[in-house]
């Protein structure tokens, strides 16, 4: 039987640890030896327990590593003695920090360490001010000059769409060789059924996720006055939490639109308010994926987005929903209304989203594309 670690360092469950929580009870599933190392600030364990519960809810062995030096440093050694202790086949690292801890491991004790490296999104500060625009990279940045020493040590890097890897590629990041783009997949399509609690108004929109800039929540608030000038009764439903919170409400105070947003924080009923409303709003600057786009599809919700990365890899524009010219309000607001406008074009699009799911983002395909990788690094 196959050993393999995943790693990841935490402070929310957000898109890798929801990626996480579905994949590894299924390489379990599929005769792998499995285990999880959560890497995480001493004060952050707290905030942390709702990860740590549901994966092992979902049968995941999970190995916390608490950090306590300047840069984590203390976690190179302690995933080193778990690595030497459980000789694993492969080490499935996933975002930058948990390449980092792998790339020392790697070049000053374990030459031999095959790793995988998956690629959920790059550096958020950067992504939160210019998206995916490459001419944006300052090219001695700490973050940039690691990603680009770290990749020549991994035996394969997974990118999870082919707009974060031409990023990549675009930045002299990606190696030549060793890499490979995976949509991620849902695991299974959710109930249709609806929950009147969660419907708070005859029309109701829907921004599902954490409340950080590059989420672009600005653009969508900026948009709702001219939609509330068509249905002055519609609702603005926005669930997550996050540093911007402050800053959101400001604006919503600022333009007047206070009666028609509502604020829900992090719920674990998010799939519920989806469910319960009529569009799905995903006013991102970019997406290294964006897996919220998946679970509105499997609700059957049209979408209103962005032709941004990854987003236009998910969303047909005209067919599951609209892409709008980055980053217009106008258009934005234009394109709800229209189809606020025509419950049977949003049923049309919910439907083509939908039955798009099994065809192109189907779970256990990923999985087997991830398999054969691991495959092919271990030569089987």
């Amino acid at each position: 039987m196959k050993k393999i670690l995943y790693i990841q360092k935490s402070n929310v469950f957000a898109g890798s640890e929801n990626f996480l929580y579905n994949f590894i009870p299924e390489m379990s599933r599929r005769g792998f030896l499995c285990d999880l190392i959560i890497i995480h600030k001493a004060h952050e364990s707290t905030q942390l327990q709702i990860l740590f519960d549901k994966m092992q809810q979902a049968g995941v062995h999970v190995i916390p590593v608490i950090i306590y030096m300047p840069g984590g440093v203390d976690a190179i050694f302690k995933i080193k003695k778990i690595i030497n202790t459980h000789n694993y086949d492969i080490i499935h690292s996933n975002l930058i920090h948990s390449d980092f801890y792998c790339y020392c491991i790697k070049k000053l004790f374990l030459p031999r360490l095959k790793i995988v490296s998956m690629k959920h999104g790059y550096d958020e500060p950067f992504t939160n001010q210019y998206g995916f625009d490459i001419n944006k990279i300052k090219w001695h940045q700490l973050y940039y000059q690691l990603s680009r020493w770290m990749e020549s040590i991994f035996n394969a890097s997974i990118y999870v769409s082919h707009g974060l890897y031409q990023f990549f590629q675009k930045a002299a990041i990606a190696n030549k060789y060793n890499n490979y783009v995976v949509h991620h997949g849902i695991l299974s399509k959710k109930s249709s059924d609806e929950k009147s609690e969660y419907r708070l108004a005859p029309l109701q929109l829907c921004i599902a996720g954490r409340l950080v800039a590059f989420k672009g929540h600005e653009y969508a608030l900026n948009a709702l006055p001219k939609i509330l000038e068509a249905y002055p009764n519609l609702i603005l439903i926005i669930v997550g939490d996050g540093y911007m919170l402050d800053k959101l409400l400001f604006l919503v105070h600022k333009l007047s639109i206070d009666k028609n947003v509502l604020f829900i924080g992090f719920t674990s009923d998010v799939l519920s308010y989806m469910q319960a409303s009529d569009i799905i709003l995903i006013p991102s600057n970019s997406e290294g994926f964006g897996i919220v786009a998946l679970e509105a599809m499997s609700l059957k919700k049209p979408i209103v987005a962005f032709d941004v990365p990854a987003i236009n890899e998910i969303v047909i524009n005209n067919q599951s929903g609209f892409l709008c010219p980055p980053f217009d309000i106008e258009s934005f607001a234009s394109r709800v209304i229209e189809l606020l406008d025509d419950a049977i074009r949003r049923q049309q699009f919910g439907e083509c989203g939908y039955n798009r799911l099994s065809t192109d983002f189907n779970f256990a395909t990923m999985c087997d594309k991830i398999n054969k990788i691991y495959d092919s690094i271990l030569n089987l």
